[in-house]
Formats: C-alpha cells, structure tokens, sequence
C-alpha cells in the first residue's frame, strides 16, 4: 500500500492558499462594483461666467445664525471660469 502521509505544515499551506484566493476574489469583485459616483455632481450651473460645463451642490444653506451658504463647484476637465467680479454684500 502507498499511503501518503500528509503533514501539518502541508495542511496549514493549504488553508492559506484557500484564504489567499478566498481574499483576492472577495477583493477584486468589491472593486468592481464601483461604477457608481463617490460624490454627487449637483445641478449643472447656467453658463453665465464660465466657459465649459460646471456643476453647483450646496452643502450648506444659509440660516439665521450664518447668513451666508457653502457651495461645491466641480468642473469639466477643461472648463474654466471666465472675467468675474465677486462683489461682498456688507449690509
């Protein structure tokens, strides 16, 4: 009879081939799966003074306390912003 002997270091190299492969699978699929937007784009801004497409989200909105907002501006890459004039509202 040829009976294998089987070792226990051969046993535990097995476990980790299977862990390494299970991990690697579990892995690469998770990745995969992000086809989606990480951060929402907002509402395409009118093309007043800009030149290309530029999205606005507002992260804040103004309250009682604060009487100004916070809005993001994500751009097209190419898009840029054209002659503005930012004017402060001291009242």
């Amino acid at each position: 009879m040829n009976a294998t002997i089987v070792l226990p270091t051969q046993i535990i190299i097995r476990q980790l081939l299977i862990l390494f492969w299970a991990c690697l699978i579990g892995i690469s699929t998770s990745t995969l799966a992000q086809d989606g937007e990480i951060f929402k784009k907002g509402e395409k801004a009118a093309n007043l003074h800009h030149a290309g497409n530029v999205w606005l989200i507002e992260l804040n909105h103004p309250d009682s306390v604060f009487r100004s907002g916070t809005t993001a501006a994500i751009f097209d890459p190419g898009a840029k912003l054209t002659g503005i004039c930012i004017r402060a509202d001291r009242s």
